[in-house]
């Protein structure tokens, strides 16, 4: 080949490979020069992940975006239609820096190298997720739920894999016992779509969160079956770092943590300042929400302060009761037990070290540190976390009656001593699941019904029976703290058999009708 040939060949290679940095070069070419001469020029740029959850207003919001640019950041929320999968695949690959999660979801995508760590708890759902239901199924209840799959109906249940709506929906299937197949689920990209679903036929139960849940209750049709303004540390909204990122740049985290909370606290005083924040966030997707409903949603969420994180979620100092609790664990274990039992997640499902290295409280414990509640006594700033049980007043008979059923608890063999009313060990282990569920599902109060079968003398049956319900109840309040109104024993003895499957034998039929049966109630549902 000629030399000149080459050289012609040579430049138009330089020539291609020029054009191509330049297509590539010059858009980040004119950002640096609009950042030059503008006000964003020295602000250092923070992408986290998140989708069109009302709650995540708080953090992504003006008043926090203003906080965070005083501090020489830019907030990015990068919206991914609520796809936790990708989202969390988005921190491993270093698109992301950090990212709005539930415990649950991060439980269910975060394995196996776990590469973000929870750093703060930002929220916890009231009443901001919801199962609900067409009444036209045939589903009014969690009770209806379960007997249409016992009774071999189909039915179609619209949720969002790896979400809160999942967690929700896991939990009351491990919770109730209800057992839900798995050819049952429609799996939607988000809760717009399962609303949609919902709306059109295509789903006869929806899970959901806001803004979709007031949207669907417009219908009168439709019936919500469990929200989470009955429970206690189910979905929990975190914030997750990446763990590369963290280590990087400490600052800029502990900065977003110190906002946040200088955020809450402006809430606190100013309400108004955080719904004008929920509407404006919702425009941000394309959503409009009023000043009304902004007001109505907010009663779905319980926002944690610092306060709360310091005390209640990390154990970083005593409550006011001389104790130390560690709510982010605790809650990581009962959802870990929750997805086994439900074949969600297989085990192991925490990484070696256990749910202590999904954690990292030092940015909590530094904000907390530096603040004045620190040097205060804590009896008078733990009045919020000093406990989860909530206060239920007596009813008499006659009230009792009058509440209606949520649904009864997974059926567990609770063991006692035989002909006796004595528990076994196995039997106070079981009690000791019984009353996660009891701090789970906070605001329903427990009925303790005991069974037995027909043999022997009726009287005595009964007698047994209640002595066995109480013996439960004795339990729970002792070991538990789990508080006398809120519990009502009673024993049938034989009056009011259990059914037993058609393959039973009479001796095994005989065995199971002694059984204890716990129902969950309320005052409305």
């Amino acid at each position: 080949m000629k030399t000149s040939t080459r050289l012609l060949i040579s430049l138009f290679a330089l020539f291609i490979i020029g054009a191509l940095v330049y297509a590539f070069t010059e858009p980040l070419m004119q950002q640096l020069n609009r950042l030059r001469g503008s006000d964003a020029g020295g602000l250092t740029q923070i992408r986290v992940g998140c989708d069109n959850y009302f709650g995540y207003a708080a953090l992504l919001g003006r008043s926090n975006r203003a906080a965070m640019r005083q501090r020489g950041y830019a907030l990015e929320c990068v919206d991914d239609g609520a796809n936790y999968s990708a989202r969390y695949q988005a921190l491993s690959d270093g698109d992301l820096d950090l990212a709005v999660f539930t415990k649950g979801a991060y439980l269910q995508v975060g394995a196996p190298n776990w590469d973000a760590v929870e750093v703060l708890v930002m929220s916890e759902s009231k009443g901001s997720d919801a199962i609900v239901a067409n009444q036209s199924s045939g589903i009014s209840s969690l009770e209806d739920l379960k007997t249409a799959v016992q009774n071999g109906q189909t039915l179609r249940v619209a949720v969002t894999p790896d979400s809160p709506s999942w967690t929700l929906v896991n939990a009351a299937d491990h919770a109730f016992g209800l057992e839900i197949p798995t050819a049952w689920y429609v799996q939607t990209n988000g809760s717009s779509e399962a609303l949609t679903k919902l709306q059109r036929g295509q789903a006869d139960i929806a899970v959901l969160w806001q803004p979709d849940i007031t949207e669907s209750l417009r219908s009168s049709n439709i019936v919500r079956l469990l929200g989470t303004e009955d429970t206690t540390n189910l979905i929990v909204d975190v914030l997750l770092v990446s763990r590369s990122f963290a280590q990087r740049n400490p600052e800029a985290v502990q900065a977003l943590a110190d906002a946040f909370f200088e955020t809450l606290e402006l809430y606190s005083a100013n309400t108004e300042l955080l719904v004008e924040d929920i509407i404006n966030f919702g425009e941000q997707f394309d959503t409009t929400i009023s000043r009304d409903e902004a007001r109505d949603m907010l009663a779905g969420i319980d926002y944690q302060v610092l306060e709360d994180n310091a005390i209640r979620w990390y154990g970083l100092a005593d409550t006011q009761l001389g104790v130390r609790r560690f709510d982010a664990i605790e809650t990581t274990h009962y959802l870990e037990r929750t997805f086994l039992a439900t074949n969600l997640l297989n085990p192991p499902v925490l990484p070696p070290e256990g749910a202590a290295g999904l954690t990292n409280s030092r940015f909590v414990e530094a904000a907390f540190n530096a603040s004045p509640l620190s040097n205060q006594q804590f009896g008078q700033v733990t009045t919020s976390v000093a406990g989860l049980q909530r206060d239920f007043v007596p009813l008499s008979a006659e009230e009792w009656q009058l509440l209606r059923p949520v649904g009864s608890l997974k059926q567990r063999p609770i063991g006692f001593q035989a002909s006796q009313a004595g528990l076994s060990d196995r039997g106070r282990q079981v009690l000791d699941e019984v009353a996660a569920d009891l701090n789970t599902f906070s605001s329903f109060r427990l009925i303790i019904e005991g069974h037995t079968n027909a043999i022997g003398d009726a009287g005595a049956n009964v007698q047994l029976s209640q002595a066995r319900a109480q013996a439960i109840a004795d339990y729970l309040v002792d070991a538990h703290g789990v508080d006398t109104d809120r519990l009502l024993v009673t024993g049938y003895g034989g009056s009011q058999p259990l059914t037993c499957p058609p393959e039973d034998s009479v001796r095994a039929c005989a065995s199971r009708q002694q059984r204890s049966v716990l129902r969950f109630v309320r005052a409305d549902i």
